[in-house]
């Protein structure tokens, strides 16, 4: 039996657990955009944080992101204007 008391060197592990699931998750769905596998809004769908919000998520790692096609720049306009007539 394993104890999982304060000693135990496992216990970081564990509480970090839910944490490490989400960078691993962030980083595949990632690895998929850069490989062509996924769009913009898709990957932000899936991690439940949109499109901006994957936007976000790469600049905050230091992705370049020059190549968008023509849709998912079409759709980072539409963003930005919305995004500007609610300032407004």
């Amino acid at each position: 039996m394993i104890n999982l008391g304060e000693e135990n060197s496992l216990c970081p592990v564990l509480h970090n657990l839910p944490k490490i699931q989400e960078q691993l998750k962030q980083g595949l769905i990632i690895l998929e955009y850069l490989n062509g596998n996924l769009g913009i809004a898709e990957s932000g769908e899936i991690l439940g944080i949109g499109y901006r919000g994957f936007l976000d998520l790469l600049w905050s790692k230091g992705l370049n992101i020059d190549g968008l096609t023509d849709q998912e720049l079409e759709q980072e306009v539409d963003y930005l204007q919305g995004s500007f007539s609610q300032s407004c």
